[in-house]
């Protein structure tokens, strides 16, 4: 399985790009997450609207896609699996998101588009380390599935072990020689193990139809039976360099051919073999093709065959699936629904003075002229206590359709910003804090403030210099 992602930030061409059906025999959107549009361009329009209220600025969006390999086809519960383990290792969960499936000659791939804005905090997910959660995902996955493992993009990581690296461009010029790396390295390295000496070895090799060469950079080079140089140390299993060089200690490397001398050899050779094996060997290699491309035939009528069954069966389950996460929505729903209401009882009966905590903040009203407790203030404050947001709603699930309404919340975040900064300000220089300023916080500030009294008026300030100072350098206290 391989996995590859980015940040991004053009609506328009992602709109575009994951919509093209001209590249695909099918698009498919299978989930939408936290928006009230349902459609991919609307969807993302949304998530741009979320993103432009907060500190993000340029790429809003983080994009990945996940591809099996060729030969292998997930089940939809493994994908949903996949897209979710692939959203925890990038610290992306609960976040807005959209699902896309594609399929294209007859095998899916799956892109996701996240927002990297958080709507209820408003905060930014840093993507630092993506490259080494997208690694870590798809070798979990291959193990969880029974999959087979697939090279890496970008070569192993520095310090695994030379011996199981095999880069993605030498693993496809395999599949399109027949020499694949990992054949080349089991046959050569029972070959290795077989002889007990450098020349045995070496003749034991070109009986196999390989050319031993001089490397420019490294000691010992091969030319497999395609043409193709191969590193004669990676294609050793278990096998050092040292232990390499002390076997082969009495090869004269001088006299060895460059690897472009080997390519000539192995151009010579294919050419000036016998007229009667090659025509032998040229008619087994076109019954072959032949054989190969029947049987991509038969595969290519049975995927189309089950196409309109497989799609049937996909859509029965993605239903299913926003159906029970439906469910849970309006369970948590109902559960704040019932705290709310609780809070409101309280509330009216002057049990909210009872839960805020800390008398040490004071709190001056400029209009009524008065300074009191900021535990008085806010027990006066919410004895009009209005229920706070439900969780797992975004702002657009809140506000509904009307984009005043959204334009609006995100001023009104913005002067609970203001405010808070203000609050700091005031604490830092003793002074009394601003009843205008405690009135523009939002209601999670309030609610948290109203729980935690003092306490949680300063945990907010807190927060909020620790954003102030990862903005400053991106580089310090990232999540990864």
């Amino acid at each position: 399985m391989i996995i590859k992602g980015a940040p991004a930030g053009s609506v328009g061409f992602w709109t575009t790009h994951l919509e093209r059906t001209d590249t695909n025999d099918a698009v498919n959107i299978r989930d939408v997450r936290g928006t009230l549009a349902q459609d991919l361009a609307g969807a993302l329009r949304e998530m741009q609207a979320v993103a432009s209220g907060s500190r993000c600025r340029g790429n809003f969006m983080y994009q990945a896609n996940i591809n099996p390999l060729a030969h292998e086809e997930l089940t939809p519960e493994q994908w949903v699996k996949a897209v979710d383990t692939l959203e925890k290792n990038l610290g992306l969960e609960d976040h807005q998101r959209v699902v896309i499936e594609h399929v294209k000659g007859g095998r899916q791939h799956y892109h996701i588009i996240w927002n990297r804005v958080d709507v209820d905090t408003m905060r930014v997910r840093d993507m630092g380390g993506n490259y080494y959660s997208h690694e870590r995902t798809a070798r979990q996955l291959e193990q969880e599935f029974g999959l087979e493992r697939a090279p890496r993009v970008h070569g192993e990581r520095e310090g695994e072990r030379t011996s199981q690296r095999t880069d993605l461009w030498e693993y496809n010029r395999g599949l399109e020689s027949g020499e694949a790396p990992k054949a080349i390295k089991a046959e050569l390295t029972e070959l290795w193990r077989a002889s007990d000496s450098g020349p045995a070895f070496v003749e034991a090799i070109e009986e196999r139809g390989y050319i031993l060469t001089k490397g420019d950079r490294r000691d010992f080079c091969i030319i497999d039976r395609a043409g193709d140089e191969h590193s004669l140390a990676r294609r050793l299993d278990g096998v050092t360099v040292k232990e390499l060089k002390a076997r082969l200690s009495g090869i004269d490397r001088a006299s060895l051919p460059t690897v472009n001398e080997g390519k000539a050899q192995h151009a010579a050779r294919q050419t000036g073999r016998d007229a009667e094996a090659a025509v032998i060997d040229e008619r087994e290699r076109l019954a072959s093709m032949a054989k190969l491309a029947k049987a991509d035939r038969n595969d290519n009528a049975k995927l189309k065959a089950n196409a309109p069954l497989r799609d049937a069966q996909d859509r029965a389950f993605w239903t299913d699936y926003r159906a029970r996460q439906d469910e849970q929505t309006e369970e948590r729903k109902d559960a704040w629904r019932d705290k709310a209401e609780d809070q409101r009882s309280r509330a009216e009966a002057g049990g909210v003075t009872g839960k805020v905590k800390g008398v040490g903040i004071k709190v001056v009203d400029i209009v009524a002229d008065v300074t009191v407790k900021l535990a008085d203030f806010l027990a006066d404050l919410f004895s009009s206590f209005v229920a706070p947001p439900e969780p797992q709603r975004t702002a657009f699930e809140r506000l509904g359709d009307d984009p005043a309404e959204r334009v609006a919340a995100i001023k009104a975040a913005r002067r609970a910003d203001a405010a808070l900064e203000n609050i700091a300000d005031d604490l830092k220089r003793g002074d009394t804090v601003s009843a205008a300023d405690i009135r523009s916080l939002s209601r999670g500030h309030l609610q948290e403030i109203a729980q935690n009294g003092d306490a949680g008026l300063l945990a907010l300030i807190k927060r909020m210099e620790e954003d102030r100072e990862r903005e400053r350098d991106p580089g310090r206290g990232r999540e990864r």
